[in-house]
């Protein structure tokens, strides 16, 4: 891709003069949200004389470099001054008196594809509180960094019995939108009615990340690089278990591991997947294990999750175990892998034999999602 023809949302929005720029402007938004130049989103519409009123960060803070699932504070800006109203707090929801002295809501955010990454249900909630209090709301669209392939997209699709704030809607795992195309599809199919701007992005569907000709900026402290983000997709289900991906270390999500066994034994192979021993240091010790390494036939991360799940569990069932996983959105951190995949008894796949695993795998992973997200799609 030509590097100069590629723009953010922001680039788009900095190169205009829109008439709002000068109504109270509340900004949803984090430190990866940058401009194609590296800049600050937050600092470059200061310098444009954006009247930034008040900031709301998502999870990981404004800094974007909060633990995974913790409580946010509320904090003070370092770069505007401006206030900051965490929303990953104990709700999620936007509270009407942070908003109401605003005219436009805008939204910023760097986006990862998946379903169960929570800056997207942030967004949702954004312009539900901007339709209920009949404010613009603006979103500043960004690439999806696993591209735009619609027909690459694996389910399960999200059962009603199963959202969360990992997962609000019904849509895949894997869903090769943008954030402002997914801002369109549930403004209409949720019936919100909000007067809802998106700014675009110059960015063609076939792009990945690695075709931005731009530096990686981690979203969040887990995603430390583009081969973490691919492979995201499917070793998050291990959060569910008692073994480890590596958080906490140079290697998250490219690594697998276990503190009570040694898993270089483990028999699996998948396409377009490299396994290699390799011991990590994390914060609570050094582990041997096994470094993944995709390479460019690699596209079905979700597939690849469910089997590395059934295989862990069928060669080291005396030591596989489920544990929970709390966080601030869901704090006894029970039912894990059944918010992840959006199904209920998700771990029943797991008990199944190996023909019955797949059949059952196959039918869940695929889906209609094309067929329903086309007519929502603002890119080629």
């Amino acid at each position: 891709m030509d590097n100069k023809s590629f723009l953010f949302g922001i680039d788009t929005l900095l190169a205009s003069d829109p008439s709002w720029k000068t109504h109270r402007i509340g900004l949803l938004t984090n430190d990866a949200a940058r401009t194609k130049n590296g800049e600050k989103s937050r600092g470059a519409l200061l310098k444009q004389n954006y009247q930034l009123v008040r900031l709301f960060s998502p999870e990981h803070g404004m800094k974007a470099q909060g633990k995974d699932g913790a409580w946010m504070p509320h904090q003070i800006d370092e770069i505007t001054k401006l206030p900051i109203v965490s929303l990953y707090q104990e709700q999620q929801q936007v509270n009407d008196n942070n908003i109401d002295d605003l005219d436009v809501l805008m939204v910023d955010l760097p986006d990862v594809g998946v379903r169960f990454y929570t800056y997207l249900w942030s967004m949702t909630y954004f312009i539900e509180a901007a339709a209920r209090k009949k404010k613009k709301i603006v979103i500043l669209d960004r690439p999806n960094p696993l591209g735009g392939a619609i027909n690459k997209s694996e389910g399960p699709m999200l059962s009603n019995n199963c959202s969360s704030f990992i997962g609000r809607f019904n849509i895949p795992v894997t869903h090769y939108c943008t954030l402002g195309e997914l801002a369109h599809y549930f403004n209409k199919t949720e019936r919100w009615g909000a007067d809802l701007s998106i700014i675009q992005c110059q960015w063609k569907r076939e792009n990945t990340n690695e075709d931005w000709g731009i530096p990686w900026v981690s979203p969040s402290p887990a995603l430390v690089n583009f081969k973490a983000t691919l492979l995201y997709p499917g070793l998050c289900f291990l959060e569910a278990t008692n073994f480890s991906f590596g958080r906490n270390s140079a290697h998250s999500f490219q690594w697998i591991g276990s503190e009570v066994v040694d898993i270089r034994s483990l028999e699996f192979s998948f396409p377009g997947i490299s396994l290699s021993p390799q011991k990590i240091s994390t914060s609570t010790g050094e582990t041997m294990g096994l470094t993944i390494s995709p390479n460019p036939d690699f596209n079905r991360p979700v597939l690849f999750g469910l089997e590395l799940l059934f295989h862990l569990n069928q060669q080291f069932n005396n030591y596989f175990s489920w544990e929970p996983y709390p966080t601030q959105a869901n704090p006894s951190g029970d039912n894990h892998l059944d918010l992840l995949l959006g199904i209920p008894n998700a771990n029943h796949l797991l008990l199944l034999d190996q023909k019955a695993f797949r059949d059952q795998t196959k039918s869940l992973l695929s889906t209609n999602w094309e067929e329903t997200i086309r007519p929502y799609l603002l890119y080629i």
